[in-house]
């Protein structure tokens, strides 16, 4: 039998020396070839075929040496032993996670007969790592496939989030899939709905209200509605959801839709818990006059929208009205870290959807639209919430368009490469690489269109940055004392210090993403209550949610400004050989133009003392 060492992941660059133990239980001599085979980025630099003399009933190591190459994705190692007869063999699976994220560059637009649009893809990347998406669609929402691959792809999963990530699939189905297929393989949108609703359901409290993080207590009440007003509508769609369930999730919606005291934050939770009633047919005229008779005036303009769609629901669209004026100013606003998530997208898009539903006809349904749009392409899109919103109201705006009639063609490079309708179009692959890219139509309507473009960067130099959030990472010994890179060894323990700080006002659901390099394996992410060190302070930060994974720590919390977060956790030395150290990030999950970076760097691992 053999007995592999490889580490749980590689990364590109990762040059990697990994032993392999051989158990000779023929009860005789033998010589024994080892072999290692590699299929996938990363390639054996070593002999590929060792031999060894192994005495019966006795053991043997195979010394082995591989390189991960440039571009990720899975990476199979076959190791074998034979001695001519009888033969072992294992097959281990590997991801190769970049040190460094991959880098995507995307955009969209329409085509219109007599006017084709010409296309240069981006193609600045290290040979064998790109990949290039084009989709064509009469469907405008295609122009926002980033949005929804944003969503689809959210790797985060508070309350928040997971709803974020459901939205789109409930509302745009068949775009969802059409946009990112390798999500859903062969299961469709409804599993992946039905196993959303599980994990909403398993997150509601006692209380009928949402946990914000899976396994914990703390609510954050906008989240909380936002998780029902999901489940409303998926209960509408013809989705199960547990009458225990929604039952209590409707009696929290009307304690919180009929709390009596008021301050100046509780209005816009109660009235969008008043919203979601409305929609489940569950909103009482008692409640509902309360609320049109509490300092209506005073209500942010998305809040008096939302109160306007649950009376429109309720009374009649007729009763609604004055609450909606012919000219629409929004002010502009600072996104929110955390409270109510809210951000000139966010909020610009509840008017949009509740004009289109209360006052169709509005003259600033086209201006909203318009300027949620173009938001998107200059980064305003930067939210789960956000993108959330946004797709929900210009889905339903798009859905009032005109119907197409064309016929159209894709040249690349000089040479035609298809013909096609007013069908779905998708094209994944190098070919898309080849040149110029021109897109023609003729007929009426139009096409709309999104390219995608990713790799990794042929500049791959790491420059660390801090955006009012700032973070750091360094390696201690067992007394506290910073680690000298050069003199860690293979089987080695070694403490992780992580250090953020917000350096101007309070920030609310920070992450902070600590990559590990591939020659390192968590060993205790909770030196804070257990096995705690003589250094560490006897009061020491505990996250309001934590993951583990193979390849990373992640941590998640609020941070008051100038306040120092200090966390520790311990690293086992698991491979030899040379390494890149990925940067720790933290970042804003609400507002991603706060986050920073740093501690970037190189290491090499010898064997042990």
């Amino acid at each position: 039998m053999v007995q592999e060492s490889l580490p749980r992941f590689i990364a590109p660059g990762d040059r990697i020396k990994t032993g392999v133990i051989v158990f000779n239980n023929t009860g005789k001599d033998a010589e024994i070839d080892v072999s290692l085979n590699i299929n996938g980025p990363a390639k054996v630099t070593s002999e590929k075929i060792v031999k060894l003399d192994i005495p019966g009933n006795g053991k043997g190591t195979a010394q082995f040496t591989f390189e991960a190459g440039d571009k990720p994705g899975k990476t199979i190692f076959e190791i074998g032993a034979t001695d001519g007869t009888e033969r072992a063999l294992e097959t281990v699976e590997l991801a190769n996670r970049p040190a460094q994220p991959l880098l995507t560059k995307h955009g969209s637009g329409i085509v219109r007969a007599g006017s084709p649009v010409r296309i240069s893809m981006p193609t600045d990347w290290l040979e064998g790592t790109g990949d290039y998406t084009l989709q064509l669609s009469s469907l405008p929402a295609v122009r926002f496939s980033h949005g929804i691959q944003y969503l689809l792809s959210y790797p985060y999963g508070c309350i928040e989030q997971t709803t974020s990530k459901l939205f789109p699939i409930l509302y745009f189905n068949d775009l969802a899939r059409f946009v990112q297929p390798e999500i859903f393989g062969t299961k469709g949108p409804d599993y992946f709905i039905a196993e959303g609703i599980q994990k909403l359901s398993g997150m509601q409290l006692p209380s009928g209200e949402f946990a914000f993080w899976p396994g914990g207590s703390d609510v954050n009440q906008w989240g909380s509605i936002y998780a029902s007003h999901f489940l409303v509508e998926a209960r509408k769609a013809g989705y199960q959801v547990s009458d225990d369930t929604y039952d209590r999730m409707i009696g929290a919606l009307k304690r919180i839709a009929n709390e009596t005291f008021i301050d100046i934050s509780r209005p816009p939770t109660r009235i969008y818990a008043a919203y979601v009633l409305a929609k489940a047919g569950e909103l009482d005229k008692s409640t509902l006059n309360v609320l049109k008779d509490v300092g209506v005036q005073l209500y942010p303009i998305y809040v008096k929208f939302l109160l306007a769609a649950a009376i429109a629901q309720t009374s009649g669209v007729n009763e609604a009205l004055y609450l909606i004026p012919v000219e629409i100013h929004p002010p502009k606003i600072e996104p929110e870290s955390g409270g109510r998530f809210e951000s000139d997208i966010r909020n610009n898009s509840i008017l949009l959807d509740v004009l289109l539903d209360v006052a169709p006809e509005n003259p600033s349904v086209q201006a909203l639209a318009r300027e949620i749009s173009e938001q998107l392409y200059i980064g305003g899109w930067y939210t789960t919430q956000s993108n959330s919103f946004a797709l929900m109201a210009l889905g339903k705006f798009f859905r009032k368009q005109e119907t197409p009639n064309y016929t159209g063609a894709l040249v690349v490079g000089g040479q035609r490469l298809k013909t096609f309708g007013v069908d779905d179009v998708r094209m994944v692959g190098g070919e898309l690489a080849a040149g110029e890219i021109e897109i023609s139509i003729n007929g009426t309507g139009t096409c709309y269109y999104f390219w995608q473009s990713s790799g990794v960067p042929t500049e791959r130099t790491f420059t660390p940055f801090t955006k009012r959030l700032a973070v750091e990472r360094s390696y201690l010994d067992s007394d506290g004392k910073p680690l000298n890179l050069d003199s860690i060894r293979l089987g080695d323990q070694i403490v992780a210090k992580i250090t953020a700080q917000a350096l101007d006002k309070p920030l609310e659901y920070v992450v902070i993403n600590d990559l590990l390099p591939s020659c390192f394996e968590i060993e205790n992410p909770r030196l804070q209550t257990t096995g705690r060190l003589a250094f560490m302070p006897k009061s020491s930060y505990q996250p309001q949610y934590m993951d583990i994974r193979d390849d990373r720590l992640l941590l998640f919390t609020n941070l008051q400004p100038r306040e120092r977060l200090v966390y520790y956790y311990s690293i086992r030395v698991i491979s030899r050989g040379e390494f890149e150290i990925p940067p720790v990030a933290a970042e804003c999950m609400y507002d991603p133009t706060i986050a920073g970076a740093s501690s970037a760097g190189h290491l090499r691992i010898d064997d042990s003392r």
